[in-house]
């Protein structure tokens, strides 16, 4: 018996034998479906035609090189109900047919057909019997008419009253095992099995790769967040800005040392807010000093002035060298905080910063408070500050004592050997020569002060005092 999937159509033979009075379960092969086989209602069979009356007619068709597609064969309708169809499996040795006359299908005649039929015509009437023999290949004998007997198709799925010991109810056997194919399924379909990339991935893997995506975003947003919020270093113009404010600070004039100030700022303005550049807070920072130490020395020098003016009775000279000196202290003063209020913020951000250090204990040692600066100092040496730097800060601080010139001469002299030309430190031990009363060291140092910078005031006042002594007494 053939039946079709209710869902896909595809087409199984199955043996009547195995349909059992409640039907039979089956499951598609192709689409999994599961569908109920029953057995066809038995027809009635037409009453037996008259004798007279029956007669047979046998189509044969001519075998062809290319044999043409088989007709499909007519569904019986109302009239052809109670049919006998027949099949054979080879051709039907047909007489040869006369050329004059067609036989004529009678009611209740039997007709056999051969397939493929070149031309063939329906058969006339009511309740007849229609033959179809299957056309062999050309080169095949023809065989006598026989019955085909349909192979028995396996089927996945048969209900409790079928007599087989195959699984029953819902359940269904493998189709590798049963064999259940749908007629006309696409081959490839038909050999399609699961493979290596059919099934999932196994969940480690999922977790891993998971895991290294995160990674890659989290470290693509780290470097974003340094480059756009985090400090770096300075650029190139940067670094350069700030080595011409120290070289111009290494002039010591009051002149250089406002130039040294401005560019000290255009540094930090050309590295930006988010740079690394402590080194250029620390220089700013102790420019301020370096101001204060030069307008300190004014301030000693108008009040020389007016003690000098003093000695000679000249009133309004020592009280205009008074207000001078006063107003050189004061702006001594301002300098000061400047420094502090530049330095202290910054190393509170970047307390490992040696630079930041020495600044400040500059800072105390222009204050004259040795002990802070000696604590500064400390902690600038752990931190691997320059030798030469260290040693110019005490050399300042000896230097301020009242008889620490003997030993500030030998500090300065370390710091002049690393940095042979600022005034700076030249114009210190000229002071440190006074006050041993050494004028031959004072006037050598003074001169090489004005030699490396020409406009340093300071040095030029101290070495008309020291050329016209006597003159200016006799005045």
């Amino acid at each position: 018996m053939e039946v079709r999937c209710d869902k896909c159509q595809a087409r199984y033979k199955v043996d009547d034998a195995r349909i059992g009075p409640q039907g039979l379960t089956m499951r598609c092969g192709k689409c999994q479906n599961v569908f109920k086989v029953t057995k066809a209602a038995p027809q009635q069979a037409s009453p037996p035609p008259p004798p007279p009356d029956r007669s047979t007619m046998m189509f044969a068709a001519p075998n062809l090189q290319k044999a043409a597609a088989p007709p499909k064969p007519p569904e019986p309708g109302e009239e052809g109900a109670g049919r006998t169809m027949m099949f054979q499996s080879g051709n039907i040795k047909v007489p040869p047919a006369a050329p004059a006359a067609k036989p004529v299908a009678k009611p209740q005649s039997t007709m056999l057909f051969g397939q493929p039929v070149a031309a063939a015509r329906k058969a006339e009437g009511a309740g007849s019997t229609m033959m179809f023999a299957a056309a062999a290949p050309a080169a095949a004998k023809a065989k006598s008419a026989t019955a085909i007997t349909l192979p028995e198709v396996p089927v996945p799925r048969i209900d409790g009253n079928a007599p087989t010991s195959e699984p029953q109810g819902d359940e269904a056997a493998p189709d590798d095992e049963k064999g259940a194919l749908a007629e006309g399924a696409d081959e490839q379909e038909l050999r399609k099995r699961p493979g290596a990339f059919d099934k999932a991935p196994p969940k480690g893997l999922l977790i891993g790769v998971g895991a290294g995506i995160a990674a890659l975003i989290v470290a693509a947003a780290a470097v974003v967040a340094v480059k756009k919020f985090g400090r770096h270093a300075p650029s190139q113009a940067a670094v350069e800005t700030l080595a011409s404010a120290s070289a111009a600070a290494d002039k010591d004039s009051l002149a250089a040392l406002a130039e040294a100030e401005g560019r000290a700022k255009d540094a930090l303005d050309v590295a930006g807010p988010r740079s690394y550049f402590p080194q250029a807070t620390a220089t700013l920072a102790s420019i301020e000093v370096q101001w204060a130490d030069a307008l300190n020395d004014q301030a000693a020098l108008w009040t020389d002035r007016g003690a000098k003016a003093a000695e000679r009775g000249n009133e309004t000279k020592k009280a205009e060298a008074e207000t001078k000196a006063a107003d050189f202290a004061s702006q001594a003063k301002a300098r000061l905080r400047s420094a502090f209020d530049i330095v202290d913020p910054a190393l509170k951000k970047d307390p490992k910063s040696p630079d930041l250090e020495l600044a400040k204990a500059d800072y105390f040692r222009a204050l004259r408070s040795s002990s802070n600066m000696n604590r500064e100092l400390r902690k600038a040496v752990a931190l691997k500050a320059e030798p030469a730097r260290i040693a110019l800060l005490q050399g300042l601080l000896a230097a301020q004592e009242e008889d620490g010139a003997e030993k500030a001469l030998p500090k300065l002299k370390e710091a002049l050997a690393s940095n042979p030309q600022s005034a700076r430190i030249h114009f210190r031990m000229a002071l440190a020569y006074l006050q041993l009363k050494d004028d031959k060291g004072a006037l050598k140092e003074l001169k090489e002060t004005l030699k490396i910078s020409p406009q340093h005031e300071r040095a030029r006042q101290l070495l008309e005092s020291l050329a016209a002594p006597s003159g200016a007494e006799q005045k």
